[in-house]
């Protein structure tokens, strides 16, 4: 097998090859002729010729661009070689050095499409035991990693704009990009040596945006996967969610009682507690999920004065039930 300026010799099976079981890092021109001679048996000598096609930015060799592709090429910049890596896609401009302009261009090729997923990539709507939940709650968006890392993301959004789009994570070492293409907004955000644990605030954004669909990486550049939670503002709570959702006193200094309402038997309720920056400062797993009307005693232990959202995440066969509150300790 002859490619560019690789020679190996190869078996091939009858059902045939994978490239990328042999070759785990390319550095070949697009359109380039792979060939096959054969050097025994009847057909000795003969040859097969082939041409080896890509798309530009698919670094990761899947077939499709999306920001999988860009945490593989970061950690191909940082010395954290992929397990497969097309050096040719990643160089789009092709000045044999990657560097933030290659991501760049790689970033605006991405923003200029429709999100690609793969065919592996699920979005667990339903799910339980989603890698990340994706909400907006008072008109701020939010990752809430459960049981994976965040490194990079594309959270594609409906409805508003992208001048009313301001992002909240280049404080902490996150380079964002928002772009808006056929009236889909998207939000790409990456980091050179961060990962989001948690829940973090990614952007606020206006009362008529909701998300539409993502693509989440963790650091080794796999697809993590996620659901989309409800929408309810924890500032407008509605009647229905103010009749099944309480905490008295409120305000509170050490304690208050948050009671909450099951409509049918459920297999979990849990209770997440936030700060006024969307960060998780408290978890209970173990809440009653029977029907009917519960309560559970929540202690202020070391947090801050100051204004506290909450959550109640009534899980079922059917799909999670979210219902939100908010309290403030004195």
């Amino acid at each position: 097998m002859t490619l560019k300026d690789y020679f190996q010799m190869v078996t091939v099976p009858e059902d045939g090859i994978k490239l990328t079981n042999i070759l785990s890092e390319w550095n070949v021109p697009n359109n380039q002729t792979l060939e096959l001679r054969q050097i025994a048996g009847a057909a000795r000598n003969s040859i097969l010729s082939y041409t080896i096609a890509y798309r530009e930015g698919d670094s990761n060799l899947d077939g499709i661009v999306n920001i999988l592709d860009i945490q593989s090429t970061l950690n191909y910049t940082l010395s954290q070689k992929p397990k497969f890596f097309n050096y040719g896609a990643a160089d789009i401009n092709k000045d044999k050095n990657l560097n933030v302009l290659d991501i760049i261009s790689l970033i605006n090729k991405i923003q200029a499409g429709t999100l690609e997923n793969s065919g592996s990539t699920k979005r667990m709507a339903l799910a339980s035991n989603e890698d990340v939940v994706l909400s907006i709650e008072d008109n701020m968006l939010y990752v809430d990693n459960q049981s994976a890392m965040t490194a990079a993301f594309d959270i594609r959004l409906k409805g508003g704009s992208k001048t009313e789009v301001k992002e909240l994570l280049s404080g902490i070492g996150y380079t964002v990009s928002i772009a808006e293409h056929e009236g889909e907004i998207s939000i790409i955000g990456f980091s050179m040596n961060k990962s989001l644990s948690g829940k973090h605030a990614i952007a606020s954004l206006s009362s008529k945006t909701a998300i539409a669909s993502a693509m989440i990486s963790n650091a080794d550049a796999q697809s993590l996967s996620y659901k989309i939670a409800g929408t309810l503002g924890v500032g407008d709570i509605d009647q229905e969610t103010a009749a099944v959702l309480a905490n008295y006193p409120n305000p509170f200094t050490d304690k208050t009682v948050i009671q909450y309402h099951v409509a049918e038997n459920a297999d979990q309720a849990i209770l997440k507690v936030f700060d006024a920056a969307g960060r998780t400062v408290y978890t209970e797993s173990g809440l009653d999920a029977s029907q009917g009307k519960h309560e559970f005693t929540f202690q202020r232990r070391n947090l801050a004065s100051g204004i506290y959202f909450y959550s109640i995440e009534v899980q079922n066969r059917v799909k999670p039930v979210f219902f939100k509150g908010k309290m403030l300790i004195q």
